[in-house]
């Protein structure tokens, strides 16, 4: 994974899932890994189902949607029909228009757009959330994660904020 220029290999950011988002209706959970660039859907009927009732037997194969392939990314966050996630090695945040039953599924490659863009501000965009009192206007968090994990991130200020709270309007 390079962010902002720098390789950091397959070893260095090892969490298994992390991005995970749930529908407004709780139809669905969209999650994804932090280093991975695969998308995932599954239906909460089912995990709810065989949560409940231990007599059904269900296999993650048969319930689990591969959604397309992103850039890799740590938060996402979904939000009236749409789902964001912050591009960690394009220091930007993407949408995508999708429902929990979206058929066809979108091409990521095409439908997704990036919103916003910024390797001084929006160096590994994580956690998002929603203002309650403007519920279209839609915080997130950068936090140079990438330098705090390798044990390279400046504390006196030098190199500017490591951390930071953005907003932005939800398409």
């Amino acid at each position: 994974m390079i962010i902002n220029g720098v390789n950091y290999g397959t070893k260095t950011f090892t969490t298994p899932s992390d991005g995970i988002a749930l529908t407004s209706d709780r139809e669905a959970l969209f999650f994804c890994q932090v280093q991975g660039t695969t998308l995932y859907r599954v239906g909460t009927n089912a995990l709810i189902s065989s949560l409940l009732d231990s007599s059904i037997s269900i296999s993650l194969d048969d319930i689990v949607e591969v959604i397309g392939t992103k850039e890799p990314s740590d938060g996402i966050k979904y939000l009236d029909g749409v789902l964001y996630w912050g591009a960690l090695t394009q220091s930007s945040v993407y949408s995508v228009a999708i429902n929990s039953t979206s058929l066809p599924l979108p091409s990521l490659k095409e439908a997704a757009k990036s919103t916003q863009q910024s390797a001084d501000f929006m160096t590994w965009v994580d956690t998002f959330a929603v203002d309650l009192d403007q519920p279209h206007k839609l915080w997130f968090v950068s936090n140079r994660l990438n330098l705090y994990a390798t044990f390279s991130m400046d504390f006196t200020g030098a190199q500017g904020a490591n951390m930071h709270i953005l907003t932005m309007d939800a398409i």
